[in-house]
């Protein structure tokens, strides 16, 4: 074989390669989607009703109050320490390497079950949890002890995280976003069956939480059964081991931590700066969003494996990277110019006419969207220990700028002001420090 028919069926090969890949992440992006698009009913409903007897049974004052609890559950993927960013790269690298990570991932993971777990204990017998967090004027008797629970339910589950991130990495996203619908139907059930039953409304704090335990035990279980994982492997610490996993998650959490202020500190800071109606709009257009928001984001951390594959095997996967760029880019350009053409009719609907958001308040959430969607696939690429290093220092200035951006304007735009700064800020200190580090990535692996 001469070098010329040599070449041409290197090039054959590639491209045949990058063909596959590119089906493969469409095909999971897409299928991603559309579980989220089928799960997103059940959910919705699940939680819409669970409210409503939440609120008929105790009243708006102790639902405000044991929602406090509920929303403590939003603090475990911060509580992980990022180590899942580490397993899907292992896991999809190999069986072996992702059977090693989740066995050093499980070790450091019940470290921090047991600081949060004792944590609740000590808390409900000392300081208490309605002066903690503020809610003793709520008036439920047993909340002490239900929120005690709840918060040590949390710390048992952090370890089970792991099995959605399994999932991700084994391309099997679509069946992590099924399973994780069991989690408000498990709540509702829960409910339904206090109200029954007509037991002490404190217990009705720990039935979020132990949907979400629910769902994430499930995830756990599937996952581990996939990956062929002996939990024998956890205590074997000395031949089981996968170094550099906590190095990788701390600059992970870094990052998550930073993304969340970016985008939640916006109606915080519009609180102070802005006039209730200007919060009112910016409230109602966000039920929009994320909903939205959320198919796009199923569908690109469904891609996140196929880059790291890509990577472990030392092949280039910038066409890859590319068409995929361009297929979600489209889609949040489209879901954006859905939410300009019907979100202010949806918006009166829903208000009852009460709220009328302008229509700049919709263009800028759309063109935040098309942003978030760009920056989606460069945050699914840069999954390399440098690449999410890289991104977790810059998201340190963006997550100081934003909230200080909306400050800023807010008195002059209104509920713009938080869609606009955060659309400005991922362009110049995310999208376009990406873009630079991206090249010079691909120009020094093909040197």
């Amino acid at each position: 074989m001469n070098l010329s028919t040599h070449t041409d069926t290197r090039k054959s090969l590639k491209a045949a390669s990058d063909s596959s890949d590119t089906k493969a992440a469409r095909r999971t992006a897409v299928a991603s989607a559309g579980l989220r698009a089928a799960t997103f009913p059940v959910t919705a409903i699940s939680t819409f009703i669970t409210t409503a007897l939440v609120i008929a049974y105790t009243g708006p004052t102790q639902y405000g109050a044991l929602m406090v609890v509920s929303t403590l559950s939003q603090l475990i993927p911060f509580a992980d320490l990022g180590i899942g960013a580490g397993v899907i790269n292992a896991v999809s690298g190999s069986r072996e390497s992702g059977r090693r990570a989740v066995a050093a991932g499980l070790r450091l993971l019940l470290i921090s079950s047991i600081l949060i777990t004792s944590t609740a204990l000590i808390v409900t017998c000392t300081i208490g949890w309605p002066q903690l967090l503020s809610v003793q004027n709520a008036g439920i008797p047993g909340f002490d002890l239900t929120a005690g629970l709840a918060v040590f339910i949390i710390g048992l589950s952090i370890p089970l995280g792991l099995g959605q991130r399994v999932l991700v990495a084994l391309l099997k996203n679509p069946l992590a976003i099924a399973l994780a619908a069991t989690a408000p139907v498990v709540s509702l059930f829960g409910v339904v069956l206090i109200v029954v039953l007509h037991l002490p409304a404190a217990f009705l704090a720990i039935t979020t939480v132990v949907g979400s335990s629910v769902a994430a035990a499930l995830m756990f279980v599937v996952s581990m059964k996939k990956l062929s994982f002996s939990l024998s492997d956890v205590w074997r610490v000395r031949s089981v081991r996968y170094p550099g996993l906590l190095t990788i998650g701390i600059w992970y959490l870094i990052l998550s931590v930073c993304s969340a202020l970016i985008f939640q500190s916006g109606r915080v800071v519009l609180a102070h700066t802005g006039s209730p109606s200007d919060l009112a709009d910016y409230s109602i257009v966000m039920q929009f969003y994320m909903p939205i928001w959320s198919f796009i984001l199923a569908a690109g951390t469904g891609i996140w494996p196929i880059f790291a594959k890509r990577r472990n095997l030392g092949e280039d996967a910038s066409r890859i990277r590319s068409r995929i760029t361009l297929l979600l880019a489209s889609s949040g350009a489209a879901s954006g110019l859905m939410l300009i053409a019907f979100g202010p009719l949806l918006a009166h609907f829903i208000s009852g006419g009460l709220l009328q958001p302008d229509w700049p308040v919709f263009v800028s959430a759309g063109i935040l969207l098309l942003v978030q969607s760009v920056q989606l696939v460069q945050g699914v690429y840069m999954t390399s220990a440098a690449g999410i290093r890289f991104q977790a220092c810059w998201s340190v200035p963006l997550a100081v700028l934003t909230p200080l951006a909306v400050f800023s304007i807010a008195p002059e735009v209104g509920a713009v002001a938080p869609f606009a700064a955060a659309s400005a800020g991922v362009v110049a200190l995310q999208i376009l420090p990406n873009i630079f580090f991206i090249r010079h990535s691909e120009r020094k692996a093909a040197e």
